[in-house]
């Protein structure tokens, strides 16, 4: 599990003037599911994927992984964390394009420091997981911009990391390629944690939690809730409301007698509603035939 505890982050501009990226943020991570992080540009949400990614460290507050403070890592440490935990998507891509595509992802499991025969298996599963294994001996120039980002993602996927960080995946691409790298990205993290850093807010729409900042500040947290579809499966068929509406007089007669009472009283109130039915029954044939 990934945690934020009380995390701020200040720069330091021309010498003089503090500038707070990030101020008291607490943010705990679930081990799977989609986090949508949404702000304006100057909101935090690089400085907040840094921070995650063992990329930069906070001026006062800690990350944890696992319980395990960042405080407490060596150099050794963060390199492992990057290397095995962490896998990085990012706008630009950062593949190689005189590379072939699996060459990329080859290139990224060779610091795990894996044999030949499980880099060349690991390579090509990935790229079967994001839609793109006919592609592996392109040279990434070859690719479109969508291409190219399903290349990053299963660069990640393939590193078995158990985090997966998106900074700005879809910033280069057309709405119809944006939803398509969502997608690939929004059944991965059914496995494993895909945090996706974005000013868009369209990405919410397949996130199951959405964290906007604003001013280096959460505010707004947000878990989904299930559609209602899946909330109306799993009541009892015997809750439905249901609708009368068209029923025949016969059945309309047979309701009221199901529920007869045998006392005198009951019985007097049933026969006066039968006669006020009967009575409403030949004003509205009479209205009928005029």
């Amino acid at each position: 599990m990934l945690e934020l505890k009380n995390i701020c982050k200040e720069f330091v501009v021309n010498k003089c003037v503090k500038v707070h990226a990030l101020n008291n943020v607490s943010i705990r991570f679930g081990d799977k599911g989609f986090v949508a992080v949404v702000g304006k540009s100057g909101s935090g949400k690089t400085t907040l994927l840094n921070l995650l990614g063992g990329i930069d460290n906070p001026t006062s507050g800690e990350v944890f992984l696992n319980g395990r403070s960042f405080e407490d890592f060596k150099e050794k440490d963060y390199d492992d964390y990057r290397n095995f935990h962490v896998g990085f998507v990012f706008q630009h891509y950062n593949l190689l394009e005189d590379y072939s595509v699996v060459g990329n992802i080859k290139l990224a499991l060779n610091f795990q420091q894996n044999s030949k025969g499980v880099i060349e298996q690991k390579a090509h599963s990935a790229l079967e997981k994001v839609g793109i294994a006919d592609l592996a001996n392109r040279k990434i120039k070859t690719l479109s911009g969508g291409q190219k980002q399903r290349v990053a993602v299963a660069r990640a996927l393939a590193k078995d990391s158990s985090i997966i960080l998106c900074d700005e995946p879809t910033g280069n691409l057309d709405s119809s390629t944006s939803n398509q790298v969502i997608e690939v990205l929004k059944e991965i993290s059914k496995e494993r944690l895909v945090v996706v850093i974005t000013h868009d807010d369209e990405i919410c729409g397949f996130a199951d939690r959405i964290i906007r900042l604003k001013d280096g500040a959460v505010v707004e947290d947000m878990h989904k809730k299930l559609p209602q579809s899946q909330f109306a499966s799993t009541r009892p068929k015997n809750n439905k409301i249901k609708s009368y509406q068209g029923v025949s007089v016969k059945n309309s007669f047979q309701m009221i007698g199901n529920n007869i009472s045998h006392s005198a009283v009951s019985t007097a109130l049933v026969a006066l509603l039968m006669v006020a039915v009967f009575a409403l029954m030949t004003v509205f044939f009479f209205i009928a035939a005029v």
